[in-house]
């Protein structure tokens, strides 16, 4: 209607400018009047095309520059997805067990058990630890027969100069020995006065023959060098000494 109405009015002005003459009706005044008409459809559709666009526009710039969260998130969760299934994967070929053929018939197995890795270990650590203890047990099984063995052999010895004691120095060898064997704990540098009362209080049945041995051993250091113990003195000490092994 407006384009039509727009028509009329250009038509009107031009025939109002051509006068009564009836100029209008000629060609060229038709050329002239169809020239406007189609310059007003012109314009007028160009003035359509151009509202929508300046319109629209602005609202597609700000929806497309202002993303929705949930398209954000979708957009995250597309890029992980890979990683994701890389590594669900990866835990169900790990945790997933042995699968065995179920093709032909089942028979008896009478294979070992097979050992991972961490078995071995295990089993390693096991044997090297068996293999330590052992090795402790059987030192200290030979230490102690060792020990044994020469004990057994002082006690020999004691008992053969006990019978075969003779002088002062036999004396004085002895209660050393006795001394370094008895069952407490005694020093080699202590003196016979503190050596003496810790191995009576430790053997107390053994506590008069200690006392003996301990005199005549006194004489026998402490005498003078051309001196020398009586029979009597080395009878007596000779007693005192089987006595203090139990013979």
């Amino acid at each position: 209607q407006e384009i039509s109405k727009k028509a009329k009015q250009e038509t009107r002005q031009e025939t109002a400018s051509a006068g009564s003459d009836n100029s209008w009706l000629t060609s060229a005044g038709m050329q002239k009047a169809m020239k406007g008409v189609v310059n007003g459809l012109n314009e007028t559709l160009k003035n359509r095309k151009e509202q929508p666009r300046d319109s629209s526009t602005p609202k597609r710039s700000a929806d497309r520059s202002t993303p929705k969260p949930s398209a954000a998130r979708k957009a995250i969760r597309e890029a992980f997805s890979p990683l994701r299934n890389v590594a669900k994967s990866a835990n169900d070929w790990v945790m997933k067990p042995p699968q065995r053929s179920s093709s032909g018939p089942s028979r008896p197995s009478f294979e070992a058990p097979s050992l991972s890795g961490v078995d071995w270990q295990n089993g390693l650590g096991l044997v090297a630890i068996g293999v330590l203890i052992g090795v402790c047990l059987l030192f200290l099984a030979r230490r102690f027969l060792n020990h044994r063995q020469q004990l057994e052999q002082e006690q020999t010895a004691l008992k053969q100069m006990a019978f075969q004691l003779r002088t002062r120095e036999d004396v004085v060898r002895a209660y050393h020995l006795i001394t370094s064997r008895w069952p407490s704990s005694v020093a080699k540098w202590w003196p016979h006065q503190l050596a003496t009362p810790a191995m009576a209080s430790a053997v107390p049945d053994r506590r008069e023959p200690l006392a003996v041995l301990t005199e005549l051993y006194e004489q026998a250091r402490y005498l003078p060098p051309d001196a020398e113990l009586t029979d009597a003195q080395i009878e007596s000490a000779r007693n005192a000494i089987q006595q203090c092994l139990a013979l």
